[in-house]
């Protein structure tokens, strides 16, 4: 089983939505110094916590960790040897395995070793919220960034993480675009078209990608997931159906409620002649896979369940289904009061789940365990709890998730948690604060550098 020593800027997205950068800004350094002679100083300064770090650096052998194994726990104020040193004062979030830095009025983009993409002032660069989609307890990164060429004004140019301009085509020269969600959505009124029957100019919508690839409809979508959106359509009153990106109808607007695609499946609503809403799932073939059912509308599919409640509850509180619609789990009143009247969440597309309050995990075997004999199975020991994602939203406040949550598309699954022991009065007892991550494909644990502090400051 691999140690970790140190923590790098290579630790991927994850740990960028809870954790401080790990790097030092040099004092006085103008912007137009090389990256050469950045590293340069740095490695002078590098030098000077390195003896204060090597003393406090400590490895901790766990009883309960598997074949006994060590983990090196870093000590708030430490320095990792090979820690990047980045001539910034400001770092946003990963996103595609670049990042936003600033440094006065400056800004540029870098890379996971810590490398500059571009000198500064090429570009202006945007830290825009939307950069996060949060939904159903999961964050989408959309490998876009917003930036302003030096020249130029407006804040309408986008570029992916390779570099590549979005809107440089003469089709969408003309669209103003806007991001939302996981892509790039503008709209671009022909007036070199004849109005139709409401005395209106007919409108292009346009869908670019992270990639590039660019989809002009004549249709807009919305709640865009792997590659379907929801549609529209005037039916003796308003319905919803499933269009692809590419303008193929999944299905026709006959749904009162539509939501986006999760695992495969999505949450769709119709109304009977009574005027009573009954709830099922579309697949992907726009198949109604599971019939409409449910009074209550059920939860997203992920880790290839879904959560449902039933309208009488005496026979059960709640229920996992597959995706054959079969009940495969369920908990009745006397169930959840012995997990202290607490219930399970969603499944994460890693296969776990806890109870509010992450007092309980279960996995998708349904094998349930307390929070503290799951921490045990990693070698942690003392009081633990799970945290979910914290981001800033573009008006500065905070936005935090519930306890576990899944980055989509990271393929190194992580769970954050803080670590402590303390009294009963809440007193540390001669112990830090300590705040990590387990890598649940390598069933590994990193400690972060700065233990006490939960987010990336603007």
């Amino acid at each position: 089983m691999k140690n970790y020593r140190t923590v790098t800027l290579k630790i991927s997205l994850l740990l960028t939505l809870l954790s401080p950068a790990v790097f030092l800004a040099q004092t006085q350094p103008t912007v137009k110094e090389s990256v050469e002679q950045v590293k340069k100083d740095f490695n002078a300064l590098k030098t000077i916590f390195k003896k204060k770090a090597d003393t406090k650096s400590e490895t901790e052998t766990k009883p309960n960790a598997p074949n006994g194994t060590n983990f090196l726990h870093l000590h708030g104020g430490e320095i990792a040897e090979n820690v990047v040193y980045v001539d910034a004062d400001r770092f946003g979030h990963f996103n595609h395995g670049k990042a936003i830095v600033h440094k006065g009025t400056a800004s540029t983009m870098i890379n996971a070793d810590g490398q500059f993409v571009f000198p500064y002032n090429t570009y202006r660069f945007y830290d825009i919220g939307n950069t996060y989609v949060f939904r159903e307890n999961e964050v989408y990164v959309n490998g876009i960034f917003q930036y302003e060429k030096k020249a130029q004004g407006g804040f309408e140019s986008y570029m992916n993480a390779e570099g590549k301009e979005l809107t440089g085509s003469p089709e969408t020269k003309s669209v103003r675009m806007g991001l939302n969600g996981q892509l790039l959505e503008g709209v671009r009124t022909l007036y070199d078209r004849p109005k139709n029957k409401q005395g209106k100019h007919p409108v292009q919508h346009h869908y670019i990608t992270h990639t590039g690839k660019r989809y002009v409809l004549g249709t807009g979508l919305a709640k865009i997931g792997n590659g379907i959106g929801v549609y529209s359509e005037y039916r003796e009153g308003w319905k919803l159906g499933y269009m692809k990106l590419s303008g193929e109808k999944l299905t026709e607007a006959v749904f009162d409620e539509a939501e986006p695609f999760f695992d495969g499946m999505a949450v769709v609503g119709q109304k009977d002649q009574y005027g009573i809403k009954k709830y099922g799932y579309v697949n992907e073939k726009g198949e109604l896979a599971i019939p409409l059912l449910f009074s209550i509308r059920p939860s997203r599919f992920s880790g290839g369940f879904a959560k449902v409640e039933p309208k009488d509850r005496s026979e059960f509180q709640y229920a996992f289904i597959n995706k054959k619609g079969e009940i495969v789990f369920k908990q009745t009143a006397e169930d959840k009061r012995k997990l202290g009247n607490h219930e399970f969440d969603t499944f994460q597309s890693y296969g776990l789940t806890t109870t509010t309050g992450g007092f309980y995990v279960m996995d998708t075997l349904f094998k349930v365990m307390p929070k503290a004999d799951f921490f045990a199975r990693f070698g942690i020991n003392g009081i633990s709890h799970i945290h979910g994602a914290s981001y800033r939203e573009p008006n500065g406040g905070m936005h935090s998730g519930k306890g576990l949550f899944s980055v989509m598309g990271e393929t190194d699954p992580k769970i954050y948690f803080s670590n402590n022991d303390m009294n009963h009065q809440g007193v540390l007892r001669g112990k830090e604060l300590r705040i990590g991550f387990i890598n649940l494909n390598t069933k590994t644990v990193v400690l972060r550098i700065h233990p006490t502090k939960h987010i990336l400051p603007s």
